[in-house]
């Protein structure tokens, strides 16, 4: 009955991980939109960040009432799930609330938690094009402004930046 429980473990985290794979590509091929004001990460991430706290619950929720599920199963539930489902409220906060905003002059971010920041593009003072992870980073002083390419849009900001530091 132990090897049934692996084969199932491995099969769910193989197909996660094609859909998530998936996911993924579809998002970073989406189309260049020059016109785009506000960038924003897809909603999907809401949507994924949601699916994982509702498995992890509902396994746990299983494992309280299953008399087959001994007990080391749930003291690792108790102690492993946490971690994974503060990783899905971020991806549902991160999907609600981040995003970049392009004026003229600046532009304003707003972090996962919605503290807003406008920054000049004169102030920033490096920026770099991120090869292995995709997008890109600005310094402004001592922060660090990432943009990552699933943001719809993340070339208009670059763009932009380039513009106002003469490249």
């Amino acid at each position: 009955m132990e090897i049934v429980g692996i084969i199932v473990t491995a099969f769910i985290i193989g197909i996660t991980y094609f859909i998530v794979n998936k996911m993924m590509m579809s998002w970073r091929m989406q189309d260049h939109d020059k016109d785009l004001k506000v960038l924003r990460p897809p909603f999907n991430l809401f949507w994924v960040g949601l699916i994982v706290n509702l498995m992890l619950i509902i396994t746990f929720i299983f494992s309280l009432f299953s008399s087959s599920i001994k007990e080391d199963s749930i003291w690792a539930l108790i102690i492993g799930g946490p971690p994974f489902i503060l990783m899905g409220f971020w991806l549902m906060l991160y999907a609600i609330n981040w995003r970049i905003e392009i004026k003229d002059e600046s532009f304003t971010c707003t972090s996962v938690f919605g503290k807003k920041r406008e920054y000049k593009y004169t102030e920033i003072t490096r920026f770099k094009r991120v090869k292995n992870a995709g997008g890109y980073k600005l310094y402004v002083g001592k922060r660090r402004v990432e943009i990552p390419f699933i943001i719809k849009g993340y070339e208009n900001l670059w763009e932009k930046v380039k513009v106002q530091k003469h490249l």
